[in-house]
């Protein structure tokens, strides 16, 4: 399409045409927009081997060097190192609740953390709210102590704020909405 049926189509469309000079600032921002997509893209995967190499000295290399050495400590007027044991734990899923039994079988109780969760889902408000005040009114430990947190998904929440914006509904004075122009770019062959 040239840049005159372009033009005309705009204009019949009610758009008002925009200068040359426009065109061409649009189109460096554009520009300009792909370059800097690109470079977060590199720099995030750089910042992930960076710190896998970096992973790599702190856990093997460096403390395998210094334990040929059969040294734990060491400094310089530059720096000062020392190693110390990191641990990292996990449980597989499927034996939780046995881990969790033989935990209290040390007598170690007190390190497990309990959560009750119950999920009312979309619409359960009022419903969650009268079991709460069911749940205090019990003779349960801890029940008075439980509490309902309220939640919106935060995709849930914006769509929600765009449509009562556009329907011109006053918002509530604690529902902070800002908007704000993203332009999002698709490039095409990559």
């Amino acid at each position: 399409m040239s840049d005159e049926v372009l033009k005309e189509a705009l204009s019949d469309a009610g758009v008002i045409i925009p200068s040359d000079e426009k065109l061409r600032s649009i189109s460096q921002l554009v520009n300009a927009q792909i370059m800097l997509q690109a470079k977060v893209e590199r720099l995030t995967q750089e910042l992930k081997e960076a710190n896998a190499e970096l992973e790599q000295v702190q856990t093997k290399a460096l403390p395998e060097a210094l334990l040929d050495l059969e040294v734990t400590k060491f400094e310089s007027p530059r720096f000062k190192i020392k190693l110390e044991k990191v641990y990292f734990a996990s449980v597989l899923k499927d034996q939780r609740e046995d881990f969790y039994n033989w935990v209290d079988e040390q007598g170690d109780h007190g390190v497990i953390t309990s959560t009750v969760v119950i999920e009312f889902g979309r619409g359960g408000r009022h419903e969650a709210k009268e079991f709460l005040e069911w749940l205090h009114r019990q003779n349960v430990p801890h029940a008075t102590d439980a509490v309902l947190v309220h939640d919106m998904h935060w995709q849930t929440m914006r769509a929600y704020a765009r449509d009562k914006v556009e329907e011109g509904v006053e918002l509530h004075p604690g529902f902070k909405v800002h908007a704000v122009d993203k332009a999002k770019l698709e490039i095409k062959g990559v």
